[in-house]
């Protein structure tokens, strides 16, 4: 990675992080938020067949904090640039992976899928 490229990605990462904290002052002592982030964390791993290991890698964590957030807890030191890896990495807002259920999300948004291709082919009958 060229010395512009990483330049580009720290800036990126700094400005990512105050849109968060402009926009959740409080986002680590909101407790929906919290156990958003540690379900999606856990579904985006299983989403994607990731081990444990490779999400660590992935996050920059060991994979004890891994099993840790699976388990409903965040760690004590956590950080913009997991949200920012995770958010560039499978491609999600940053905020999304705190404010929504992304499984649930997702799972809402194939109902609708075949709730209209349904009605496409009676209206096509």
């Amino acid at each position: 990675m060229s010395l512009h490229t990483s330049l580009h990605f720290l800036i990126a990462e700094f400005l990512i992080f105050l849109y968060l904290w402009g926009k959740e002052k409080n986002i680590l002592d909101n407790k929906n938020s919290l156990k958003n982030y540690c379900k999606n964390i856990s579904y985006l791993r299983k989403k994607y067949e990731l081990s444990i290991e490779e999400m660590a890698f992935i996050m920059g964590v060991s994979t004890r904090a891994i099993k840790r957030i699976e388990a409903g807890e965040l760690p004590k030191r956590s950080n913009a640039k997991e949200v920012i890896r995770l958010a560039l990495i499978f491609q999600y807002k940053s905020e999304e992976l705190f404010q929504k259920d992304l499984q649930e999300k997702e799972n809402e948004n194939m109902t609708c899928n075949q709730t209209s291709n349904r009605a496409k082919e009676t209206s096509s009958q």
